[in-house]
């Protein structure tokens, strides 16, 4: 019976993403919230920043003039991009403190950018909001990991899911699929643009077309697992065709960009494609060597090559460490069980995948799509971390929930 009743929810939770009714997702600058849509494209849920939800104050907000409406869908995201203000209760996320200096004003305007349902909201508008937008991307760490920015601009039909943008010598890659923004697409722009669109799992495309329109060239990578009546097919038009469907087990390699990269001063910059079924039958994790940044470049200089894994919804991280006030501080793995479409046995096997040197090489940095970022100090730790959950994820009996 409990098995059965989680699957009802989990259908409600995501037919209620598919078609989401009354709530306050891409409020278009609705009491100075900065969620929004392009002009040139319908803007599809704007009827909604009316709402009363949508507007309406959380009561366990801090006075001042930050505040969390009703509206707040519970991604989590705010809570570790300026954990200094927000946190989570009552299952949704309110004003825990009000940012009182600049840097913590500037976070608090990077979560109010990148909240899925518009609802991080300000009183009255304030002037250092616009200027913190334009940081957007943001560089996840310059020194350690050069080239590899968190996008903002969270999706609502994702549930608030983290996309990422790799800047390498052989062609920049999108992780994930941030909503559609002019002044993101020009940011992007400004930093060479996109060449790749890796759709790391069913449930993260949404919005690829608009991105596809924006940049002709863009090839969207998706495995044939995950091509379906929720996903691709389901929107019409010459743009609504991936470009490239994985098929198999993989691994699958993006060239690094060659000798041209080594003479200008930087190196690496090499993309692996891991298929990790679990969250979905075709859901894709991707592997990414840091370049190296020399002065050659007029970039930071790195402190040394490191590498990074995206895994989507496959592997995220829970919370921030107790008192840690940096995005990158992640605490416990979470391996998200309780949202797999493939089956436990399936998803503990990806798991040990991610840890195994001959599939996956050495990393350091975790980015999910859901959860704060985290760093491990060696290999060594990551990969028994990973393993302790991969066991922990073979003895749980729970069948798949779709």
């Amino acid at each position: 019976a409990e098995r059965t009743m989680a699957r009802a929810f989990a259908w409600g939770l995501h037919l209620a993403c598919l078609f989401p009714v009354g709530n306050s997702f891409f409020a278009t600058r609705g009491r100075y919230g900065v969620a929004e849509t392009p002009r040139s494209l319908p803007r599809v849920g704007a009827r909604n920043s009316d709402k009363p939800t949508a507007r309406t104050r959380r009561a366990r907000n801090a006075q001042g003039i930050f505040f969390v409406s009703e509206g707040c869908i519970n991604c989590g995201a705010c809570t570790w991009m300026a954990p200094g203000t927000f946190a989570t209760g009552g299952f949704k996320s309110y004003v825990a403190r009000q940012p009182a200096e600049a840097e913590e004003v500037r976070r608090a305007a990077h979560a109010m950018a990148s909240c899925p349902s518009g609802s991080i909201r300000t009183e009255t508008p304030l002037p250092e909001v616009t200027p913190a937008l334009r940081d957007l991307p943001l560089p996840v760490d310059p020194a350690r990991l050069p080239g590899v920015y968190h996008l903002g601009y969270h999706s609502y039909y994702q549930l608030g899911a983290a996309p990422y943008l790799i800047v390498r010598p052989g062609g920049n890659v999108m992780v994930g699929v941030p909503r559609f923004n002019a002044r993101l697409a020009q940011a992007i722009e400004a930093l060479g643009g996109v060449e790749y669109l890796i759709l790391p799992s069913k449930g993260l495309e949404s919005g690829h077309i608009a991105w596809r329109t924006r940049f002709p060239d863009l090839v969207r990578v998706i495995h044939r697992h995950d091509l379906g009546p929720l996903t691709m097919t389901s929107q019409s038009g010459p743009t609504a065709e991936p470009e490239q469907v994985l098929q198999g087990a993989g691994p699958w390699e993006l060239e690094a960009g060659g000798e041209q990269a080594d003479d200008d001063g930087s190196g690496g910059g090499m993309v692996r494609i891991v298929h990790t079924p679990g969250h979905t039958f075709g859901s894709l994790s991707v592997w990414y060597e840091g370049a190296s940044v020399g002065p050659a470049t007029g970039q930071v200089e790195a402190v040394g090559r490191e590498a990074a894994l995206f895994t989507g919804a496959t592997l995220g991280v829970g919370k921030l460490k107790p008192g840690a006030l940096d995005s990158n501080e992640g605490g416990a793995l979470d391996p998200r069980l309780g949202r797999n479409a493939a089956g436990i046995p399936r998803h503990s096997a990806s798991l040990r995948k991610l840890a195994d040197p001959e599939v996956v090489p050495d990393w350091q940095w975790l980015l999910p799509a859901y959860g704060p970022r985290r760093r491990f100090e060696s290999a060594e730790e990551m990969r028994r971390e990973v393993l302790e959950v991969a066991d922990k994820a073979a003895t749980d009996h729970r069948g798949p929930l779709y």
